[in-house]
């Protein structure tokens, strides 16, 4: 599901401001549904769980990274005023179901509770499209849609070349002077593209075609997918692939990343050139990178992860000749800081989310 809404959400996010309530229909809340043609359950337990109890679905925190200086406190206010914004688009039912979720993502996982909520307060028209219509609140999703968001709306004094990356209470931003070749030159260089290659990289007549930094933006968004599931938690016996999902996307957008490297060096020398004489760029990359390659390696033990699509994708990412590629990036650069939020290179800043938006 991420997928669908990931490869809408360049196209889409330009109508934030422009859809009004009477515009979209109030979504109903329904017990059970179907996903991927398995039953999932009952919603309402579901949610229940996510508030609270651990009976049902197992969290894994200890695998997910602590940033101890981060502050993701949300005012009551602000708190009450997404709620506000997403009421004309959900029925009671729709709208409790929501509250319930958001209150357990706050609970067991505040970085994606705080950039949820503040998503809404920038976009509230997109809540119900990353929450679905089938009356369940995918946290999951929401978070790593809102993630999209948040770079498209922080970010002071950006140019149409810069792009801007949300981590919870900050977010980093990336100054360049011209972009790099697209992504879509990716495509050609699989021999046998999966569905999720086809998604992020087959070219599209008449659909934007950005650079790397959209596979970078990709890397952040699925280690927030991860980092979710971890801290929120995953069901005992899960009937779909709602949550395997997120490693195998996650794994692959690395993938993605090591391949435009590859080509970059063999094709476009003089984009590797420029990037890596981007020092901030490049550490930048080392921060997202590690983290990324942290919860893929510290998740690679649990069952609820485990198939062949997985085992597959970790075999190429992993591969000797990929890994490689990312060793040689760094090292041309000369970086060798690996830390997101003390990031101090030339060409990237640092920026708390609420003093960026109060710029």
């Amino acid at each position: 599901m991420k997928l669908c809404f990931a490869i809408i959400i360049a196209l889409v996010i330009c109508l934030v401001g422009c859809i009004g309530p009477d515009e979209l229909p109030k979504y109903e809340w329904h017990e059970e549904f179907e996903f991927n043609g398995s039953d999932y359950g009952n919603v309402s337990g579901w949610a229940g769980e996510l508030g609270g109890s651990p009976a049902t679905f197992v969290s894994h925190p200890e695998l997910v990274e602590e940033d101890k200086s981060a502050n993701y406190s949300v005012s009551s206010p602000d708190e009450e005023r997404a709620f506000s914004l997403i009421s004309d688009y959900y029925d009671e039912g729709g709208l409790q179901l929501a509250r319930t979720a958001l209150d357990g993502l706050k609970q067991k996982y505040p970085k994606g509770h705080y950039i949820v909520v503040r998503g809404i307060l920038d976009a509230p028209d997109m809540f119900p499209l990353f929450a679905g219509g089938l009356g369940y609140t995918d946290v999951g999703i929401l978070v790593h849609e809102y993630v999209h968001v948040c770079g498209v709306f922080g970010g002071a004094n950006k140019t149409w070349n810069d792009y801007f990356f949300c981590f919870g209470d900050y977010g980093v931003l990336v100054r360049r002077n011209s972009p790099w070749f697209p992504k879509s030159e990716l495509f050609s260089h699989i021999a046998e593209p999966t569905p999720f290659d086809e998604t992020y990289l087959k070219p599209t007549p008449g659909s934007p075609d950005p650079d790397v930094m959209n596979i970078l933006d990709e890397l952040n968004a699925y280690s927030f997918s991860m980092e979710t599931t971890l801290m929120c938690g995953t069901p005992d016996s899960p009937s779909t692939t709602l949550y395997l999902s997120d490693r195998v996307s996650l794994i692959r957008t690395m993938y993605h990343l090591q391949l435009y490297f590859s080509v970059a060096r063999t094709e476009h020398p003089e984009t590797w050139g420029e990037m890596v004489s981007h020092k901030g760029f490049a550490c930048f990359v080392a921060g997202l990178w590690n983290r990324a390659d942290r919860l893929a390696q510290n998740t690679s033990g649990l069952a609820i992860f485990s198939s062949p699509e997985t085992r597959a994708a970790e075999a190429v990412t992993y591969a000797p000749e990929n890994l490689a590629i990312m060793h040689d990036f760094f090292s041309e650069s000369g970086c060798t800081a690996t830390g997101l939020r003390s990031l101090s290179e030339p060409g990237v800043e640092v920026m708390l989310l609420d003093e960026d938006a109060a710029t």
